[in-house]
């Protein structure tokens, strides 16, 4: 007979809210195009003790006929009344748990760029669901 493992495959869910948010927007002519594109929008990442670790990558591109600088961060959002809004800085069990390829960056007139999100299992996440908003805003 198999011995039994003591950790049971137990599901947990991260779920990304892109945010964005300009802050001090330089003045641009009528002529640019403002603002950026984030894509997608929401991630959902299932991690179990099969697949302990995921990658994912989020596109942002900027629509403005001029440089940006841009920061990435992630929020916890509130699980007591659904606000999807950024709250405050995520839980530490949370952030051990995803990681961002870059916090702060330059894009240069209707550049591209790929955000690369690891999510890894961590102990300290309980099983079930649970959500954080990557919030991306301007310098």
């Amino acid at each position: 007979m198999a011995k039994k493992t003591h950790r049971q495959i137990r599901s947990k869910f991260l779920l990304i809210f892109i945010g964005i948010c300009f802050f001090g927007v330089k003045h641009v002519s009528a002529a640019a195009n403002a603002g950026i594109t984030v894509s997608p929008g929401f991630l959902n990442v299932s991690l179990t003790s099969l697949a302990p670790v995921q990658d994912s990558a989020i596109s942002i591109r900027n629509d403005q006929n001029v440089s940006i600088e841009l920061s990435a961060g992630l929020y916890s959002v509130d699980p007591q009344n659904g606000h999807l809004a950024a709250k405050d800085i995520t839980d530490p069990n949370i952030s051990k748990a995803i990681s961002i390829s870059e916090t702060d960056f330059s894009l240069t007139a209707h550049q591209s760029k790929n955000l690369k999100l690891r999510f890894i299992d961590n102990t300290g996440l309980s099983p079930g669901g649970h959500y954080v908003a990557l919030l991306i805003k301007q310098l």
